[in-house]
Formats: structure tokens, C-alpha cells, sequence
């Protein structure tokens, strides 16, 4: 991205959604001391310190995964890009805003990633307190749409 766009992200109020998780799924499949395994690698490196640079200038994340992607699995991948954000400095609450709030945001759902009074909830409900997060996600207790249960099919324990 650069420190001038990610400056100008920050000013027009432009988002980005990084998906820095395909760079850490292709280096975990390419041949160890490949060149394309180092160039992952160091893909990885730069966009995490970009990532860092951005929540430093007040650029708004939203948080994508490019699923589908060599390794880069639907559901899972969600998991991998909250902890590359925490790895990059952001806090558990930026994390859980960026794959939330932010994303529905950027896709015009504003009802989405807000709880709030006389508001129909849309959320997931995990087990465990919210230190547990984002790998507490691989236990999805309840899943709300518009304040109506749609967990049909999970196990409720």
C-alpha cells in the first residue's frame, strides 16, 4: 500500500480489506526454501507491517480473507485474518469492529455489526470470555439474523 496511499485511505475515509491470510496460507504450501515460499513469506512481513502502519494512520479495516485462495479456507481463514490484525497491533476490540461493523459498512448493512437498543441483533455467540477470541470461533454456540435464532443445525450445548 505505501504510507502516502494509506495517508490518503485515512483522509477520504477510504477502507481497506487487506487479506493478508492468503500470503500466510501460500507460504505454509509452498516447498520450505523455495523461492516462492520466501516470497510469501516476505508478502506476509510487509502486509502485516502495512496493516500496523494503517490502524497507526486511522485507516478503517475491514476484515476480508480471500477464501477459496490456495489454503485459505471459508470460516477458518476469518479466524487467521483476526489474529494477523492482533499480530499487527491491533486490539481485540479494533479486531472484532473490523470483521464486523467495518465489513458491513463497506457493504451499504448499516442494521449489521451494531447491538443496540430498539435495533434487531445480528451476531454469533461463542463459548468461553472474549480473551478466547478469534479462536473461540471454531465454537459457535448461536447465530442471530435480525434478532431471530438461525442456528439451525449447530450443536447447542
Amino acid at each position: 500500500m505505501g504510507v502516502e496511499n494509506l495517508k490518503i485511505m485515512s483522509e477520504k475515509g477510504i477502507v481497506w480489506v487487506p487479506t493478508a491470510c492468503t500470503m500466510k496460507a501460500y507460504a505454509k504450501h509452498m516447498k520450505h526454501g523455495s523461492i516462492e515460499h520466501e516470497v510469501s513469506r516476505m508478502n506476509l512481513d510487509h502486509q502485516l507491517e502495512q496493516i500496523s502502519k494503517a490502524r497507526e494512520l486511522g485507516v478503517i479495516v475491514a476484515l476480508g480473507t480471500d477464501a477459496g485462495s490456495i489454503g485459505v479456507h471459508h470460516g477458518s481463514a476469518v479466524i487467521d485474518e483476526m489474529e494477523m490484525l492482533l499480530q499487527a497491533g491491533y486490539t481485540l476490540s479494533e479486531a472484532v469492529k473490523s470483521s464486523s461493523k467495518n465489513g458491513a459498512d463497506l457493504l451499504g448493512l448499516y442494521d449489521f455489526g451494531i447491538l443496540a437498543s430498539g435495533k434487531p441483533a445480528t451476531f454469533l455467540a461463542v463459548k468461553g470470555d472474549p480473551s478466547k477470541l478469534p479462536s473461540s470461533l471454531n465454537d459457535i454456540w448461536a447465530i442471530y439474523i435480525n434478532g431471530t435464532s438461525a442456528s439451525g443445525g449447530l450443536k447447542l450445548d
